[in-house]
This record gives structure tokens, C-alpha cells and sequence, in this order.
């Protein structure tokens, strides 16, 4: 099995330059798309809009970054008529410019703010809680002290999306890092991640840490695992 190492990822760095920033965070928008991440988290948001009894739906997305899967769940519930309201918070700044940026050009009513989901309160009150590509940039005790955080503010679930840790999920990130961005930074932090992720085991034992009681994880394709956690605050 590969060992878990976290080394540190160029993306994190904030001294690193703008452009260089914005280019990285296009570079992963190609591979979170091609990773359909998006596509579990609408499922649930549509279960969700069946469940809840006030509307619209609210949603919190931690850790945004280029804020993808918010702009893919916008424009669901844009097409499938379900009322929304979406914020997405990141300790970076110059990731929330960026996503900041985008929102204003493809016309999507997310609100973005800054936050460190570590060391502050997580605002409450959310149907939905999620994150992506987040906890494998933690150590344990924290990311088991981000999931009670975010089972705290969820009404109904709580949903993360990250890497998963093997040998072949290692080749395929660093083949596709190389072959969907042309950011030397995606190159180097692509599989940096994978290093740092965690196995579907390690994962649904600090959810369960975290008292996600109801917690599932299911693979997809390509090297992810989706974990969900419904009746947060049951």
C-alpha cells in the first residue's frame, strides 16, 4: 500500500504570484470537471429539495478554491428549477478573487467569503455542508475536527469529495495532471495529493470519529471517493 506523505502543495504557498495562482486553479477546474464530482453532489441536492420543507435550499461549500463544484450545482438548479442559495469560503484570497471573477462573468448569484474552516465557527443553519479536495491537505484530528464542525452546521448532510491513496491513483492523477493542465504547479501538486489522501478505510473511521453515524463512501472514477453523511443533525 502507499504510505500516506504529506508534502507541501505550490498552490498553498501565499506568496505564490497571481497569475501563477489563477492558472493552477483553471488547470484543476479541468480535472475536478473530468472527475464528476459535481454530478453526486446534484444528486444529493435534489434529494435534498425533496426532503427539506423550507426553500430555498442553502448550501455551504468549504475550502472552495475555483469554487467548481459550486458553479456546477448553480447551473443545475438553475436548469432543473430548484430554488438555491450557495456560499463558498476559502482562507485564500486570491482563490476567492478568482472565483469571485467568475461568478461575475457567468452571471451565478454565489456569495464568496473568507474564512479559515479550522480555527473559526463555521456560520450555521446549512441544508447542505460540503467540501472538496480539502481534508487530504490535513492531518487526522483535524479533519475530524472540520467534519463535526461541518455536521454541526448541516441540517440534512454533510458531503465530501476527495482523492483516494493507491499506487494506480497516483499514475492516473499525474498522467491526467499532465495531460488536462498545462500549469507546471498542477503537475507537481497532483500527485502531491494523492500522497497526502486518504484510503476509503482511514476515511470512513475519522468520519465515524467525528460522529458521522450515517456516513457512506462509495469510488468513482477517476481515483475519488465520495463520503455523505444525511440526518447531519439528527
Amino acid at each position: 500500500m502507499l504510505v500516506r506523505k504529506r508534502t507541501p502543495e505550490i498552490m498553498d504557498d501565499p506568496e505564490l504570484d497571481e497569475s501563477l495562482h489563477f492558472d493552477a486553479l483553471t488547470g484543476l477546474g479541468r480535472l475536478n470537471m473530468a472527475s464528476a464530482a459535481h454530478l453526486h453532489v446534484t444528486r444529493c441536492l435534489t434529494t435534498c429539495h425533496r426532503n427539506s420543507s423550507t426553500k430555498p435550499v442553502r448550501i455551504l461549500d468549504i475550502a472552495t478554491g475555483g469554487a467548481d463544484i459550486p458553479f456546477a450545482i448553480s447551473r443545475f438548479a438553475k436548469s432543473s428549477a430548484i430554488p438555491i442559495e450557495i456560499e463558498a469560503c476559502d482562507i485564500s484570497e486570491t482563490a476567492l478573487r478568482f472565483a469571485e471573477k467568475r461568478a461575475k462573468r457567468e452571471d451565478l448569484p454565489i456569495r464568496f467569503f473568507k474564512l479559515d474552516a479550522l480555527n473559526e465557527s463555521l456560520p450555521q443553519n446549512y441544508d447542505l455542508v460540503m467540501t472538496s479536495l480539502f481534508t487530504h491537505h490535513l492531518d487526522p484530528p483535524d479533519v475530524v475536527r472540520l467534519l463535526s464542525k461541518m455536521r454541526g452546521a448541516a441540517r440534512q448532510a454533510v458531503l465530501v469529495d476527495d482523492l483516494e491513496r493507491s499506487s494506480l491513483n497516483l499514475a492516473m492523477v499525474t498522467f491526467a495532471s499532465r495531460l488536462l493542465a498545462r500549469s507546471p504547479i498542477v503537475h507537481h501538486d497532483g500527485p502531491a495529493s494523492v500522497r497526502a489522501a486518504y484510503t476509503f478505510d482511514e476515511l470512513l473511521e475519522l468520519a465515524q470519529q467525528a460522529g458521522l453515524k450515517n456516513a457512506k463512501i462509495q469510488r468513482h472514477f477517476p481515483c475519488r471517493l465520495f463520503l455523505q453523511d444525511w440526518t447531519a443533525n439528527a
